[in-house]
């Protein structure tokens, strides 16, 4: 089988998903219902997308595969419905029971996205929530984020070598989520642009968390 992910880091985006459907049709493949979730979202199909991500929970649990960027995913396509009490529901359960997960992308990222939406929706029990397990973790992003380091300290941190595009694009994701916490909205907007313009090769959940925002300041 043709791997869509050829043609979505290509930025063909419309063969891809062509490639995805078809795949998935053929061999109803977890890997494919994700590429194919990715690409409505990178469509702004949101609620197309939604239902793929759902029907990968439903086969991720009955699997005991189940990650919590698949939780994060959906909780993003509710968001981006401005669909907020389902929202918050998708991104407080990794936080509240990491354990009913087989898999995590970062440990850090489930809490931060939580802290980004609490802060963006005004949720002061997500906030309260976020922050105490951010508080809790010594990564790079969770001390940054809980103003433990600086910038600077987490710019040396967390961007290696050989990642440097994809670490680069989430890394201006967390300067964004500092901004509004400062009240600066300009650098918000400028950190929000810059992670989408590194892309981070499409892999990033930070990189798709900043298109819905961007999307949601430009309306």
């Amino acid at each position: 089988m043709i791997n869509p992910w050829d043609k979505i880091f290509v930025e063909d985006f419309e063969t891809a998903l062509k490639i995805a459907d078809e795949n998935y049709k053929t061999a109803s493949n977890k890997f494919d219902l994700r590429a194919r979730g990715l690409i409505k979202l990178l469509q702004a199909n949101y609620s197309e997308s939604l239902k793929d991500f759902k029907l990968l929970k439903e086969k991720e649990t009955e699997s005991n595969t189940i990650s919590d960027d698949t939780y994060l995913y959906i909780g993003l396509c509710y968001y981006a419905l401005d669909m907020l009490d389902d929202a918050v529901e998708f991104f407080e359960s990794p936080v509240k029971k990491p354990s009913a997960f087989k898999y995590t992308t970062d440990i850090s990222l489930p809490p931060a996205i939580l802290y980004f939406f609490s802060l963006k929706t005004n949720n002061a029990k997500a906030l309260s929530i976020a922050e105490k397990v951010l508080n809790k973790k010594r990564t790079p992003i969770a001390e940054f984020l809980t103003d433990k380091v600086s910038e600077k300290r987490f710019e040396d941190e967390f961007v290696i070598s050989e990642l440097e595009n994809r670490r680069k694009c989430r890394l201006e994701f967390y300067k964004a989520i500092k901004a509004p916490k400062n009240k600066d909205n300009g650098k918000y907007i400028q950190h929000i642009q810059s992670c989408i313009k590194l892309k981070g090769l499409f892999l990033e959940f930070e990189y798709y968390i900043s298109k819905v925002e961007l999307e949601k300041i430009n309306r």
